[in-house]
């Protein structure tokens, strides 16, 4: 992945260098439920997740220009759910967070233009979608889990 400029954002592959930032937002109990995985437990379990997951060719790190910190992430997965007509290579679904620090700046809107110009400009894609997690279902269901139900 190149590194993706705006404005206010570098939008750059990951590097495990990057796991304590990543760590101190990941570790937040209000951004892994609503993308659909766990707070970050550790240091060690975010540079694990930069090695095994956001080292995808199309996953980068969100980093403000100005400072270079670590933001949140914005990426493309390859996909063929939604418009069965289209081959994986010309959709992508499109995943994001970001840190709390950040809501309500503009920074996501910022970010996912610019992903979305370079996947429908540089890529050729013809359709990229996205999908969110029911929050109401996923606080349901965690008294059941720690039941063991």
């Amino acid at each position: 992945m190149i590194t993706l400029k705006t404005r206010r954002l570098l939008l750059a592959p990951w590097r495990e260098e990057d796991a304590e930032a990543l760590y101190a937002l990941a570790s937040d109990p209000e951004i892994g439920p609503m993308c659909g995985w766990e707070p970050h437990g550790s240091v060690e379990e975010s540079r694990e997740i930069i090695r095994d997951v956001f080292s995808a060719p199309e996953v980068c790190a969100i980093l403000s220009r100005e400072s270079g910190a670590l933001l949140g992430a914005v990426g493309f997965q390859p996909s063929s759910e939604i418009f069965p007509e289209l081959s994986a290579t010309e959709q992508r679904e499109m995943g994001y967070w970001l840190g709390r620090p950040y809501w309500g700046h503009g920074v996501m809107t910022e970010a996912a233009t610019e992903l979305l110009r370079f996947g429908f400009e540089m890529l050729g894609l013809e359709a990229v979608w996205c999908s969110h997690y029911d929050l109401s279902l996923i606080h349901i269901s965690e008294p059941t889990r720690r039941r063991g139900i």
